[in-house]
């Protein structure tokens, strides 16, 4: 009988933490960053966003994950997030990213405006895949200044009471970003 060989792929080269897997609750995170993810241009481009915990039931300091598609008609996770760091999705309604390169340049300059900016989370455990693997996934995002009356909910508190800092985006973030992609 023969046997196929070990082939080392890609896969080996993924050298990122994995996501924390942490209880249910309401979490204060702060953006770390955002990459590309280009499956199939344009029907299938994501970004995948880095956060650091900074407050919440458990993962003080560890890193989530969340995805969000830029399909047509899937953009709200997109969209509900740059709303809870301040920007008003509404500017970019419309406006489209023509290649691969000028979609790296707005994640760039994405990154660039939103990196550290904290919002809070509600996260929930998934259910069990096919092989009863369980993750955290990002539910819910909001501003960072509902997160001490949302974190009252959580079943225990770590840290003592939060401390949120305003970091939403001016108008002129706003306005350079929405200004960035029309001109693209």
């Amino acid at each position: 009988m023969a046997t196929s060989p070990l082939v080392f792929d890609d896969s080996l080269l993924n050298l990122d933490s994995p996501s924390a897997r942490v209880p249910d609750g309401e979490y204060l995170l702060s953006i770390r960053g955002v990459k590309t993810d280009v499956k199939e241009w344009p029907d299938d481009v994501r970004f995948k966003w880095d956060f650091t915990i900074k407050d919440g039931p458990a993962g003080i300091g560890q890193i989530i994950r969340m995805t969000t598609t830029m399909k047509a008609g899937f953009q709200f996770s997109l969209g509900r997030l740059l709303n809870a760091v301040g920007f008003d999705p509404t500017k970019l309604v419309g406006e489209s990213i023509a290649t691969e390169a000028k979609l790296d340049a707005l994640r760039t300059k994405l990154e660039n405006t939103v990196r550290n900016r904290e919002f809070g989370a509600l996260i929930v455990e998934s259910k069990p895949d096919g092989d009863g693997r369980r993750w955290s996934n990002v539910n819910e995002t909001y501003p960072a200044e509902e997160y001490a009356e949302r974190s009252k909910s959580n079943v225990a508190a770590v840290n003592g009471p939060p401390t949120v800092r305003d970091q939403r985006a001016d108008e002129d973030d706003v306005e350079d970003l929405a200004d960035a992609v029309s001109k693209w």
